[in-house]
């Protein structure tokens, strides 16, 4: 047996994770709180409180995140000790209790919520600060329970979150979603995950089973719906990259609709706005991103054109 050392009674759907840095640390919960294994067979309790999910952050294995209510509480070091964050409620009036917590995949103090509830409240929060305060990235999506959520780490700005009427997809960090319906059924999802080394959503639902999807290709936000615009975009890989105060970006885009070429953080956040046409001529230009204002981190350059996107990381380092 794998459970030396845990007691109490485990959830319906117990909550429990594995380090996406070390396969040999874990944790669950049970009625008697956290559990933790550092060498996936024998555990210790490493706090009393309970939680309906938990999540280790991608970035540094020491980090884990758990939830319940309204309440998020996260470790830096692997568990041994615990820092409770503000109450998300009553400071955002949120749609029901806590489906799910993830880490950032690439943003240490930041943090996502998903939320239950048939009702126009926030389904959706975000911290930015290792959870001291709160924001409702919600959008336009309302009405519905949202039961889990996932950033795909190569373009932040694409987030897919599991309902109870499916998967939908935002290609602007949450400000707009839409159905994400091909090769997917109409069914409770449960639990989604981006599965990096070949660029899979997998998807978990209640009844139905799991599924995998190939990702679509940046920008598009769902094979199932008609986007006007452009066809025909290139973004080159920035030079230099890294970078400390200048890249370059090469790029181009033919198309009838309106094109512009933003920087954005991992947040989703404008950075830079750097260029815009009222449509593309397919004309090959370079265009400077001078980097002095920013801090040290991950951005993105985005070509766009009628609804349609091409994604470029740059790394800064001062």
């Amino acid at each position: 047996l794998f459970n030396s050392g845990i007691t109490g009674t485990g959830q319906w759907v117990t909550p429990t994770a594995i380090s996406h840095t070390n396969a040999n640390h874990s944790m669950t919960e049970t009625s008697d709180g956290i559990f933790r294994s550092t060498n996936g067979s024998t555990w210790s309790n490493v706090s009393s409180h309970n939680a309906v999910w938990i999540d280790y952050s991608r970035v540094d294995g020491n980090y884990v995140w758990t939830v319940i209510g309204s309440v998020a509480s996260y470790t830096t070091n692997h568990g041994s000790t615990w820092n409770t964050a503000p109450s998300i409620s009553p400071g955002i009036s949120v749609a029901g209790s806590a489906t799910k917590i993830l880490a950032h995949p690439t943003d240490l103090n930041t943090v996502f919520v998903t939320f239950s509830g048939y009702n126009a409240n926030a389904h959706i929060v975000r911290s930015t600060d290792l959870g001291a305060t709160w924001e409702d990235v919600s959008g336009d999506f309302t009405g519905q329970p949202v039961n889990a959520i996932a950033i795909d780490p190569d373009s932040p700005t694409d987030w897919y979150i599991g309902t109870d009427v499916g998967v939908w997809h935002s290609n602007n960090g949450g400000v707009n979603w839409l159905p994400f319906e091909t090769g997917l059924p109409n069914a409770v999802v449960v639990d989604l995950e981006i599965r990096s080394a070949d660029d899979k959503l997998v998807a978990g639902t209640h009844g139905r089973g799991a599924w995998e999807v190939d990702i679509p290709p940046s920008g598009v936000v769902s094979a199932d719906v008609t986007v006007d615009g452009a066809r025909n975009l290139m973004l080159d890989s920035p030079s230099p990259n890294p970078v400390s105060n200048r890249t370059l970006l090469r790029y181009a885009a033919k198309s009838n609709a309106p094109v512009s070429l933003k920087i954005y953080d991992v947040n989703g956040r404008l950075v830079s706005d750097l260029e815009d046409f009222s449509q593309g001529d397919g004309i090959i230009r370079t265009t400077p991103w001078f980097t002095d204002d920013v801090p040290t981190g991950v951005y993105f350059a985005v070509l766009k054109a009628g609804g349609v996107q091409k994604s470029q990381k740059i790394t800064v380092i001062k």
